[in-house]
């Protein structure tokens, strides 16, 4: 990563490689569902996650948004960006923990 993450901010550096996580996941993800049943609730499993095509797409855009915010913009909207995928991530989080006791 050396010379990529050279003169970034470890806000940025942290958006470069959550985005890329992200990305890489959103691929594979795509790899073990396919296309078909876009928003179908029961997916496919891999390891302990259930993906759909949908939930792929979702982890493309954040993983787009986050390279892009890391690459491009300034440390303080990269750093806006974060708190605010970091707080949808904590909000869906503890939504999908409240469903599964109800």
């Amino acid at each position: 990563m050396g010379r990529a993450m050279e003169g970034k901010t470890v806000g940025q550096a942290a958006a470069i490689v959550i985005g890329l996580a992200y990305a890489v996941g959103g691929v594979i993800g795509f790899g073990v569902t396919g296309f078909s049943g876009v928003t179908a609730s029961h997916g496919h499993n891999l390891w302990f996650l259930t993906l759909n095509p949908f939930q792929d797409f979702i982890h493309l855009a954040i993983g787009a948004l986050l390279l892009y915010a890391g690459m491009k913009l300034n440390t303080v909207v990269t750093e806006g960006i974060l708190l605010g995928v970091g707080g949808i991530y904590v909000v869906e989080i503890g939504r999908a923990s409240w469903r599964e006791r109800v």
